[in-house]
């Protein structure tokens, strides 16, 4: 391993690791290395940022983990990743058996996979609004009083129609990277990333898969665009 954590009640901020370049499956897939691993008996840490790159130069490498941790401690890890840099191989999780693969996508570029955690658990359904109370039954209408029935007073001019009701106001659109909101939170990302209810940042590139939501809102379309999921 790269980096092997067995003391308790460590913390880790913006870790970055490159597994080795020349390594065969053998001498390190086969063998469950990884590039950061908090100890089976730990049972406090907490890690900020971990990130494990990997380029296997040599030989075609399968990994099953960038991170190993016992899993009660998933959820400590905040904004975990893992980088596929170039070469060979794959690796096929982020932490555990959490979190994408990593692997070239044919298009030549680096390929980034982050778990963000379940995300919140949602909260209870909102009950019935209440209707509402009934008034008194109206009384028996009084007859009519004998005599001629006048006729039909005129009624007033009916006003000028209203005219259509304005539309919405314009959305600010944004670029791929750009700093945002994530929606409904006062937290923001940047292009390839995750947001804290697991949905992909609004500003990510279109191909980017590495969180477990798609957009909910993308603005990197020249206008606001909402995914209803």
């Amino acid at each position: 391993d790269l980096t092997s954590w067995t003391g308790e009640g460590g913390s880790t901020y913006f870790y970055q690791s490159e597994m080795p370049y020349g390594v065969d499956q053998k001498g390190w897939g086969d063998a469950g290395y990884v590039g950061y691993r908090v100890g089976d008996a730990v049972k406090k840490h907490e890690a900020w940022g971990v990130g494990v790159y990997h380029f296997f130069r040599d030989y075609i490498v399968s990994c099953d983990t960038a991170i190993a941790a016992p899993d009660a401690l998933v959820d400590s890890f905040h904004s975990p990743l893992a980088v596929f840099l170039n070469g060979n191989g794959v690796v096929k999780h982020v932490i555990n058996k959490l979190g994408g693969e990593t692997k070239s996508d044919g298009k030549g570029g680096a390929v980034v996979a982050t778990y963000c955690g379940a995300g919140p658990a949602p909260g209870p359904s909102p009950g019935p609004s209440p209707g509402p109370s009934p008034g008194p039954s109206p009384g028996p209408s009084p007859g009519p009083s004998p005599g001629p029935s006048p006729g039909p007073s005129p009624g007033p001019s009916p006003g000028p129609s209203p005219g259509p009701s304005p539309g919405p106001s314009p959305t600010p659109s944004c670029n791929v990277g750009d700093t945002v909101t994530c929606p409904g939170s006062a937290a923001t990302c940047a292009g390839n990333q995750c947001c804290p209810d697991a949905s992909t940042c609004p500003s990510a590139s279109d191909d980017f898969t590495g969180c477990p939501q798609p957009k909910t809102v993308d603005c990197t379309k020249g206008v606001l665009s909402r995914t209803f999921v």
